[in-house]
């Protein structure tokens, strides 16, 4: 929400956060069944769900963002259907992420756990899923989707991603936001628009409770680690 609200002071693109209607359970189904038909299906199953919007966007001479991650485990329909698509790989450091998680009762028996992602049949993290405690399972959700994100990527050319981190972008960092609106075809907006963006600080969590990583306590910190250290190092985060 807080990434559309900054790329919404572009004037040359149309900024949706969760347009509908939702893409969750096919994202889950594809990442839970891959297959090249599949993803050939989807495709124009994106288009048909989409392509008003878009259509829209361009008849005013503006390009189309969409910042939900619910669209994540499509990515590979998406550039099959739109060729020149663009992807944002936003990171955020894995220890808010479970945090944040575990707040809002992620893998808990909330409604909304049908659409998250488990480990496929067969993988060790399968075996071990109905063991696992929450804060595992969110680990493993933070680490498996960056992973897949990265692998994603690696089928582009360059230049059609953009991978940062939620904290540089959102510290306002002069670098970091040049980078995001160059890549959306923009120029910097007025830096007092920005500000007040960044001050509104858009579905900040503000029920449950769970400790912030400092107070974790020494098992947390180990499950941190074991799951999620590899790809956490691979995007530059020291656990």
């Amino acid at each position: 929400m807080s990434l559309a609200d900054l790329l919404s002071h572009c004037p040359n693109v149309l900024v949706l956060h969760e347009p509908s209607p939702r893409l969750f359970r096919i994202s889950k189904a594809v990442y839970q069944n891959p297959s090249s038909l599949l993803s050939e299906v989807l495709s124009e199953a994106f288009l048909s769900l989409r392509t008003d919007i878009i259509q829209s966007a361009m008849s005013e001479g503006r390009g189309y963002v969409e910042t939900s991650p619910q669209g994540t485990f499509l990515a590979s329909a998406i550039a099959r259907a739109i060729p020149s698509a663009r992807f944002l790989h936003m990171v955020r450091h894995p220890a808010d992420v479970i945090r944040s998680g575990m707040r809002r009762g992620w893998y808990g028996g909330i409604s909304s756990d049908s659409t998250r992602i488990v480990p496929r049949g067969g993988t060790d993290f399968a075996i071990q899923w109905s063991d696992m405690t929450q804060f595992q399972k969110i680990a493993w959700l933070w680490s498996e989707t960056n992973r897949w994100i990265m692998e994603f990527s690696k089928t582009l050319p360059i230049g059609r991603t953009l991978l940062f981190r939620a904290e540089d972008l959102f510290s306002g960092k002069e670098g970091e936001l040049q980078k995001l609106f160059a890549f959306s075809g923009s120029h910097l907006p007025i830096r007092t628009h920005l500000d007040k963006a960044f001050a509104r600080k858009l579905n900040t969590q503000q029920t449950g409770v769970f400790p912030e990583a400092k107070d974790w306590t020494p098992a947390m910190r180990t499950d941190l680690h074991r799951i999620a250290g590899t790809t956490a190092a691979q995007l530059g985060y020291v656990l």
